[in-house]
């Protein structure tokens, strides 16, 4: 088999071996270049898996921004694109996002649309981010599409197929740094990302994003805290002077104005950050309920903690207080084909049978 010379696609994994032997059926009987970081305990079992040249496995203890950089250092392809452990991208969509790019070299990064899938008794769906529907940003100022890119913050380019360019230019800024939140490479990213050219979506199914699991806590950082508030508490000033102070030695992009970049970044991140104060002044019984919960997540043992967090989530679904209409995936597919959005129904029913499969065999969900 050819191995694909033009995408590769990133995982970073943590403690979720069995999703990644997931990830490893699924890419191996295509011919795109898988790279995959894995800072669990112990290295992954490979017997039985037939590994294939074009995937390749890294152990690596290193935090979530240093396997990131790393993983950079590993793509051989023109375009890239992140991919979680426990999701799916059909491969047809990625194909016809690099012909894109190809074809419109002034944009830098394309995605397709994406459905959000669950196992109940089923494999069911819904859609998500409709948001995105027919979105683009398409100036011809670098600062302006960085700034429409901020606000309202709803695409995020590292999970487009993106340019390596940009992947390089993005771990060349995280090299060597710590004490950052793994949400900060994904922000600026897209801001490079918006840097260095336009954006787009394009009206295909790409992604198929997991609901199977909570998200993963990193030794170093909790991601269920978001960013915003990070940048906002004084107590991670030395973290935010180093970012600053990296901000301030960049290097400019080739062709592009003095210091550029840097002021691209910045301007990134104070729209972000006061559209981020503004949402959150306007809701202060929400932050009440948000320190609540981290306190009483802080005092109950995790797995504890997250029983009753389900336990409360079934409630809302007996009682109708959850708004999401939950169908069969193939129905959810179907819907969106009537929206003229290209759907791959035999890459879709691939993936649910992988699903389907996976749970059957794994009855805890995968966690390891």
């Amino acid at each position: 088999m050819m191995i694909n010379e033009q995408v590769s696609v990133v995982v970073l994994s943590r403690n979720r071996q069995q999703y990644l032997r997931r990830q490893i059926t699924y890419w191996k009987n295509y011919n795109i270049p898988l790279i995959i970081f894995d800072q669990s305990p112990v290295t992954l079992d490979m017997i039985g898996l037939n590994i294939p040249t074009h995937i390749r496995y890294f152990h690596s203890n290193e935090s979530f921004l240093q396997r990131m950089v790393a993983a950079t250092e590993q793509i051989q392809t023109p375009y890239a694109i992140f991919l979680p452990d426990d999701e799916f991208h059909i491969v047809g969509c990625l194909l016809h996002c690099v012909e894109f790019l190809e074809k419109h070299h002034d944009y830098a990064s394309c995605a397709g649309r994406s459905v959000a899938f669950q196992v109940d008794t089923q494999v069911c769906g819904y859609t998500i981010y409709e948001n995105l529907r027919d979105f683009k940003i398409t100036s011809e100022n670098p600062f302006e599409r960085v700034q429409k890119l901020a606000h309202p913050y709803k695409f995020q380019p590292i999970h487009a197929v993106s340019k390596t360019v940009i992947w390089r230019q993005v771990a060349s800024f995280f090299h060597s740094m710590e004490g950052l939140p793994p949400d900060m490479f994904e922000l600026v990213f897209g801001f490079t990302a918006a840097y260095q050219g336009k954006l787009t979506v394009i009206p295909e199914l790409m992604n198929m994003r997991s609901r199977e699991n909570q998200p993963v806590h990193t030794f170093d950082w909790d991601q269920k805290k978001r960013l915003p508030v990070w940048l906002f508490e004084g107590e991670n000033i030395d973290a935010q002077l180093r970012l600053y102070k990296r901000m301030s030695e960049l290097e400019d992009a080739p062709h592009s104005a003095k210091n550029g970049y840097a002021v691209a970044l910045s301007v990134g991140i104070i729209h972000f950050l006061f559209n981020a104060r503004k949402s959150v002044s306007t809701k202060k019984p929400a932050v009440a309920v948000i320190s609540f919960k981290e306190k009483l997540k802080a005092l109950l043992p995790k797995s504890l903690f997250y029983f009753l967090k389900k336990i409360k989530h079934s409630a809302c679904v007996i009682a109708g207080k959850n708004s999401i209409k939950r169908e069969s995936l193939m129905t959810v597919c179907e819907k969106l084909e009537t929206e003229q959005v290209k759907v791959d129904f035999q890459n879709v029913r691939e993936i649910q049978l992988l699903i389907e499969t996976f749970h059957r065999l794994v009855p805890t969900n995968g966690r390891v």
